[in-house]
Order: structure tokens, then sequence, then C-alpha cells
């Protein structure tokens, strides 16, 4: 099992040093660039939230990043201290409606939940929200 964690400030400017730590580890242990383009993808949209909704661009929260690959499962754990987030109250956005109206924004769930095989959330007493997204993965080569 290979394991790493970094925090990172709740900063847009942020979000390509959060995809680089990503490429760079995925890349490292040998995963295929199909994989590693659609998590770096669903961790992407997971921060992006953490900034807008849980911090409301407040720039000094923390986003902890704790990624973990065992076997053929990646898993990541993104953790903020911000507000609370209720995902049963998200509602799948009708793609079509948001052509038509021009709408930007709304889909960072429903890519998470289409990218990764898991998408959890914890909320835990500490005052720490969870997202948990894991994938089966395939590696270049057939290597691990």
């Amino acid at each position: 099992m290979k394991s790493i964690e970094r925090t990172f400030k709740s900063r847009t400017k942020n979000l390509k040093d959060i995809r680089e730590y990503i490429q760079n580890f995925l890349s490292s242990n040998k995963a295929s660039r199909e994989d590693i383009e659609k998590i770096i993808l669903a961790i992407d949209e997971a921060c992006t939230n953490k900034i807008k909704h849980a911090y409301k661009y407040n720039p000094d929260g923390d986003i902890l990043i704790s990624l973990e690959l065992k076997d053929e499962i990646f898993k990541a754990e993104i953790s903020d201290w911000g507000e609370k987030f209720e995902p049963e109250k998200i509602q799948i956005p009708n793609i079509q409606e948001n052509y038509k109206s021009q709408k930007k924004g709304g889909f960072g769930i429903y890519l998470m939940n289409q990218l990764m095989d898991v998408v959890e959330y914890k909320f835990l007493d500490e005052g720490e929200n969870k997202i948990i997204l894991m994938k089966k993965i395939q590696f270049v080569n057939n290597e691990k």
C-alpha cells in the first residue's frame, strides 16, 4: 500500500498544485493516463466545491487530501472544516436544460459520480467534512 497526504489552503489558485499532486502520485505508481485524467477531474471538482461552498471563497480554510493506492484500488479522502454539505439536497442536473439556459456549474457531484466507482460523504464530530472517492484503476503495461 502506498499513501501520501498534504494540506492545501482553500484558494482557487491552488487547484493547479492539487492537480499536480494527484498527477505525480498516480504517474509514479504507473496508473493509466485515462484513469489519471478521470481522477484529477473528480478531485478538482470536489476541491472546487469545498472552496466555493464549504469555505465561501475564504482563502484561509484547509483542504486535506489523502491519497492511497492498495492493489488496484485508488482512494482519495478530501477533508474540510467549513460549512457542512448536505448531499441529499443536491439534485441531478438536467444537462439539456442547463445547456439551453446556458447555466454554468452544478455538475461537480454528477461528474464525480460518473468518473469514480465510489463517492461517499462523512461528517465527523470535530466538524470535519470528508468526501471519499474510490476507483479501480488500470496500470500502464500491466505493472504495479
